[in-house]
């Protein structure tokens, strides 16, 4: 329900649980994943607040395209300044060129123009928006900078078409913090996705501003299917049908205060909490010491880190996977 979204090899993840309540959406968005398999692609934006499900939704749709190759993005609100923050990962992702390989202006080069040699002058502009440092051909230096990103967008678009076989899932997650320069470049992309097997999907707690931006909204759920999270979140667990109802009522058809309320339940917590930000800090509150501060480092490294990071900074203890 919350979270970065993951690429694993395993595919989804299988202790998921069930979607509950988002039929209609999900069936937008498959819709829209068949429709690009037959050559007509898009852009939608997945809007709702914090806890509504957006991860979890988009979890389900890369389940239903299993065949469908996924590329991830996910912003940070600290990088929401870096000039191509997102597109960089969309870009990384889909070509498997990453900035911490042996060679990566080298690895770029040789995966674009084995697969489109005409791409060969302009692998820095590609380069560029990936966070690859690289010289600029004689080609890129002469052009304007005016044309520029309608340039980049193009060859961009070129790329990916050259080097992705079959339907594409783009996401982007967090897009309420997406950096400018990635939106204006998406903008510029718009008739080149709508052409090729892929669908972008962003997740945004806000409305994108253009008003003409296809959006899918998600709102709190309804009783009904508040009431069958609940129940499916209790698995053996047996609670008195007052302690539902409450749970049900207290939640606002949010499910990831829900499933917080739950847990809180379950726990044989006397009073349940009356906030999302008042379950946390039960459940963080019942952590062990050693737990709590790793969660204090993780809290100030960020969304996302590796286990080398916060071994780091943790020298006098260890990090377990």
């Amino acid at each position: 329900l919350g979270g970065p979204i993951e690429v694993a090899d395993g595919g989804v993840e299988s202790d998921l649980l069930p979607l509950i309540g988002r039929d209609v959406e999900l069936e937008t968005l498959t819709n829209l994943v068949k429709e690009a398999a037959d050559g007509s692609g898009s852009i939608v934006t997945v809007v709702g607040a914090a806890g509504l499900g957006k991860t979890r939704l988009l979890q389900e749709v890369r389940a239903e395209a299993a065949d469908a190759q996924v590329v991830v993005a996910n912003c940070e609100p600290y990088e929401s300044n870096t000039a191509y923050f997102a597109l960089g990962q969309l870009v990384r992702n889909a070509l498997g060129v990453h900035r911490e390989d042996e060679d990566p202006p080298g690895k770029l080069t040789e995966i674009l123009v084995n697969a489109d040699p005409e791409l060969a002058p302009w692998v820095p502009l590609v380069a560029r928006v990936a966070g690859i440092s690289m010289d600029p051909t004689p080609e890129v230096a002469a052009l304007d900078a005016k044309f520029q990103e309608t340039k980049t967008a193009e060859v961009i678009g070129d790329a990916m078409a050259a080097t992705l076989d079959g339907t594409v899932l783009a996401f982007i997650d967090g897009a309420q913090w997406i950096d400018d320069a990635s939106q204006s470049l998406l903008d510029h992309m718009i008739p080149t996705i709508s052409a090729q097997p892929w669908v972008v999907v962003a997740t945004s707690r806000v409305a994108p501003g253009d008003e003409d931006a296809q959006t899918l909204s998600l709102e709190p759920l309804g009783d009904e299917a508040t009431t069958a999270l609940a129940v499916a979140a209790l698995g053996d667990e047996v609670l008195p049908a007052p302690v539902v109802d409450a749970i049900v009522s207290r939640s606002g058809g949010n499910p990831f205060f829900l499933l917080e309320l739950v847990g809180s339940a379950a726990e044989g917590e006397a009073e349940l909490p009356t906030s999302v930000e008042a379950a946390v800090a039960a459940r963080i509150d019942h952590l062990q010491v050693r737990d709590r501060r790793l969660l204090g480092y993780a809290a100030v490294l960020g969304q996302q880190f590796s286990l080398d990071l916060m071994a780091d900074a943790l020298p006098d203890a260890s990090v377990d996977d």
